[in-house]
This record gives C-alpha cells, sequence and structure tokens, in this order.
C-alpha cells in the first residue's frame, strides 16, 4: 500500500490568535513516518495546485493527512479534506464536513443537541467565552472563564470575531483518537481537568 503522509508548513508568521510553532506538524509527520517507514512524506505551504502535483507524482493509495492550516491558514483545514474527497484519494481524519462544522461551535452544539447530547446553557455564571470560529482552545484562556457581565465583556473585547458564552462546566475532559469504520477502536484516551477555581 502507497501512503502519502501529508503536512502543512508552519506559517512565516504567526496567525491571528495564534503562534506559528502551534501550527508546526513536521514533528509529527516525522514520528508517523517512522512508524510507516515505507511511507513518502511531504510538506506542503498547502496550494492545491501543489497538493494536486504532490498526488500525480506519488498516486498514494491512502493519504495521512496532516494539514491543520493551509498557506498558513487553520480556518483553510476542511479544504485540503474536501480536495482529497474532490480527487477521489482516501485519507485518514475527519472529512471536510465535519471539519467544517466543528469550526463553528454554535453549529456542532445544536447538532450535538438535536442528536440528544447534552450541551451548555448558554446564560448564567460562571460562564466560558470563546471565539466562535476556531479550532480547539484556541483563544481560550483563564481570563476567559468570567463571573459577571463586566469579565464577559472584556473576554468579548479580547477576541477579534465573534465569541460563544457558554455555562462553564468544570470537571473532566477527554480526548479519545478514534479508527475504524462501523466499529471503531482506539489507542490512547487523553484528559484534561477543569476545576471550578479555573478562573
Amino acid at each position: 500500500m502507497r501512503v502519502l503522509i501529508l503536512h502543512t508548513a508552519a506559517p512565516d508568521t504567526d496567525p491571528p490568535g495564534r503562534r506559528a510553532w502551534e501550527l508546526d506538524l513536521g514533528p509529527a509527520a516525522q514520528s508517523i513516518a517512522a512508524a510507516l517507514p515505507d511511507a513518502a512524506i511531504a510538506r506542503v505551504h498547502g496550494e492545491p495546485r501543489e497538493i494536486l502535483a504532490l498526488l500525480d507524482r506519488h498516486r498514494p493509495d491512502v493519504v495521512y493527512n496532516l494539514c491543520e492550516a493551509p498557506r498558513g491558514r487553520p480556518d483553510l483545514e476542511a479544504h485540503v479534506a474536501s480536495l482529497l474527497e474532490w480527487a477521489a484519494v482516501r485519507f485518514t481524519g475527519s472529512g471536510s464536513e465535519t471539519l467544517a462544522l466543528c469550526r463553528r461551535k454554535d453549529r456542532a452544539a445544536a447538532v450535538l443537541a438535536a442528536a440528544g447530547v447534552a450541551v451548555p446553557a448558554t446564560d448564567g455564571f460562571p460562564c466560558i467565552v470563546k471565539p466562535l470560529a476556531e479550532d480547539g482552545s484556541a483563544g481560550i484562556d483563564r481570563a476567559s472563564v468570567c463571573n459577571d457581565e463586566a469579565a464577559v465583556r472584556q473576554a468579548r473585547a479580547r477576541i477579534a470575531g465573534r465569541a460563544l458564552v457558554q455555562q462553564f462546566l468544570p470537571g473532566r475532559e477527554f480526548a479519545v483518537s478514534l479508527w475504524g469504520g462501523m466499529t471503531p477502536d482506539h489507542v490512547s484516551i487523553g484528559e484534561t481537568p477543569f476545576a471550578a477555581t479555573f478562573a
């Protein structure tokens, strides 16, 4: 099986609200290549023609997709998955629709709520103020957890775009990496504890 490990290069300058080093997936790509010694590895800036040329050159059976910031922009993450889908190339990770949905925390919450999954309320204190359209915990720090309206206004002012305000829920957060189709499996579980004293 021909495997192409594809990863985007870290941007030359810090994107808004992020650090360029956060987006450097070169070390992760090298670790994957160590586990898959026959795989080809390619670092890209994320231009569509550049990616299509690599697909044409390597003719992979599957792409290990580590393209999280095409052209140095995390908001374009879903575009590489969409390009791979369009080219009918199998790849690891979520599809373009899922990646695009997960960048909009309000829409992801609505989908979860519609499926019967409990989601945090959008009123009450303590609450947490998050960038509406950012990846993971980008743009969130201790000052994002607020106990009154004045703190909410200050937290909103630090966010360049739109913000989402939700009830802050102390407890345990788990990150589980899954693979497989109808019967997925996992290799590890990461845990992040959140305490009421976070603020």
